[in-house]
C-alpha cells in the first residue's frame, strides 16, 4: 500500500493541521479587530422619508464605512429625538429644522451640516381645478399646525395670490394618505403633499397647482448634535462629515446608482425613483451648508411659535467649525 506524504510523516499532518488553524484564527482575529473598529452610530429621524436619501446612498455606497462609521437610522418622534441625544441613546438628529428649532429655544443642540435645504412639498388638486381662484372658500390640507408643510401652505396660496387666512380654511388632517383620501371624498379642495405622493397623484389625474420646492428658503434636514458631543467627539463628527460630503459628490454624477438606492428602499417603480433623484438633486445642499435666510427663516418661525422672544443668532444654532476643518482636509 502506498503512503501519502501526510500519512509517512504525522508529525507534518499535525503541524500542517496546527498552522492552517492558527492562520484561520489570525484571519478571523483581523476581521474581528476590522468589524470591531467600525463605530456604529445612530441617528434619529421622524420617518421614513425620501430625504434620508443622501445619507442612505452613503451607507449603501460604503461611504461611512470607508470612515469607519457604521450608520444606522432609528425612527423615533422629534421631540424624543432632541431628549435621546441629551441623554445619549442616539448620537445624532437628521431633523435638522427640529434640532434649529431646541436650539433657538435654549436647548444646547448645533447642526452641523444640512442636507435638504429646500422643502419638498406640492400643492395638489382634483382634476377639474384649473384655477387658483377656485380655491376662494374651499379648504386645503395640510399634516398639522407648526410644522414645515404649513409654512409651504401659506407661502404656496399667496404666491398663488390667496390670503391664507382669509381666502381659505386650512385643515390639520395627518399624514398624506389622509390628505389624499380627504381630497378624494371632497373634504378638501387642494392638499400640500411630499414627494412621491405628487408623482403618484399626477399619475392618478390630479393636478399639481404649484411646486412649493422653489419657493421656500428652509433647510429640513441635515445632522443635529450636542454641544457636547461637538466638543467631546470631534473625530466621529468629522469622519461622518466625511461620509456626508463625499455622498453629495458621488450623487451628481452616478444618476442610476442613486436612482436604484431610491427604488429599493422605498418601493418605488424605476422611472418614479427617477424621477424622485431628478427632483430632490435640486434640494440637495452641495457643501453641508444652508442659506443664513433660510436657517433664520426657521429660527423666527420657531419663536413665533412658542412666543419666546429671545435673539437669536447663526452662532446659536450652527456650528460649521467641523465641516470646515473638514474641508480643509483636516
Amino acid at each position: 500500500m502506498k503512503l501519502s506524504r501526510w500519512t509517512r510523516n504525522p508529525g507534518k499532518l499535525w503541524l500542517g493541521i496546527f498552522g492552517a488553524g492558527l492562520l484561520f484564527g489570525i484571519f478571523a482575529v483581523a476581521l474581528d479587530a476590522a468589524e470591531t473598529s467600525m463605530r456604529r452610530v445612530l441617528i434619529a429621524h421622524a420617518a421614513v422619508s425620501l430625504t434620508q436619501v443622501p445619507v442612505l446612498y452613503g451607507i449603501d455606497s460604503g461611504l461611512y464605512q470607508r470612515e469607519g462609521i457604521d450608520l444606522k437610522f432609528v425612527i423615533m418622534r422629534t421631540d424624543l429625538a432632541i431628549k435621546a441625544m441629551i441623554s445619549g441613546d442616539v448620537r445624532y438628529t437628521y431633523t435638522a429644522d427640529s434640532a434649529l428649532r431646541a436650539a433657538a429655544g435654549g436647548i444646547p443642540v448645533r447642526v452641523v451640516a444640512f442636507t435638504i435645504v429646500r422643502s419638498l412639498f406640492y400643492l395638489m388638486a382634483g382634476p377639474n381645478l384649473t384655477n387658483p381662484d377656485q380655491l376662494k372658500g374651499k379648504a386645503v390640507g395640510m399634516n398639522v399646525f407648526g410644522s414645515a408643510d404649513e409654512v409651504a401652505a401659506r407661502t404656496g396660496l399667496k404666491h398663488l395670490g390667496l390670503d391664507p387666512a382669509r381666502d381659505v380654511t386650512l385643515l390639520a388632517l395627518g399624514p398624506p394618505s389622509t390628505r389624499l383620501a380627504a381630497l378624494k371624498s371632497g373634504v378638501v379642495a387642494a392638499a400640500v403633499m411630499p414627494l412621491p405622493w405628487n408623482l403618484r397623484m399626477r399619475a392618478e389625474g390630479f393636478r399639481q397647482l404649484l411646486d412649493i420646492s422653489t419657493l421656500v428658503d428652509q433647510p429640513t434636514t441635515g445632522i443635529g448634535a450636542t454641544v457636547d458631543r461637538i466638543r467631546q467627539r470631534p473625530d466621529e463628527i468629522k469622519a461622518v462629515l466625511r461620509g456626508l460630503l463625499a455622498s453629495f459628490g458621488a450623487m451628481r454624477t452616478h444618476r442610476n446608482e442613486v436612482a436604484l438606492v431610491i427604488q429599493k428602499n422605498f418601493k418605488l417603480p424605476p422611472e418614479m425613483a427617477t424621477q424622485v433623484y431628478e427632483a430632490l438633486l435640486p434640494a440637495i445642499s452641495s457643501d453641508g451648508r444652508s442659506s443664513e435666510s433660510g436657517i433664520m427663516n426657521v429660527v423666527r418661525d420657531a419663536a413665533a411659535g412658542t412666543g419666546v422672544n429671545r435673539a437669536v443668532s447663526l452662532a446659536d444654532v450652527v456650528d460649521y467649525r467641523l465641516l470646515d476643518a473638514v474641508q480643509r482636509g483636516e
